[in-house]
């Protein structure tokens, strides 16, 4: 199965899910883009009534990984809220 990793930058460059995802047989899938827009909804969310637009981000988000990856792994508390 293909997996992806949500979560700020530095959660992802260290590699710790995605190494975790390997030694289970698992592939780790990233796209540089899909960081750009995790960015934005990260910093989305810590705004003031922020729920309209950071469901619209998460959608398009959520749309396009789908067609890429069986699983998605929310590796932020941030993103708890969408």
């Amino acid at each position: 199965k293909k997996a992806v990793v949500l979560g700020t930058d530095s959660t992802i460059q260290s590699a710790i899910y995605q190494k975790g995802l390997k030694a289970n047989g698992q592939e780790a899938v990233h796209k540089d883009h899909w960081q750009l827009a995790v960015n934005q909804l990260i910093a989305a969310i810590k705004q003031p009534n922020h729920m309209q637009h950071t469901q619209a981000l998460w959608q398009k988000l959520y749309e396009e990984i789908s067609q890429h990856a069986d699983i998605i792994i929310s590796a932020c508390t941030d993103l708890n809220a969408v």
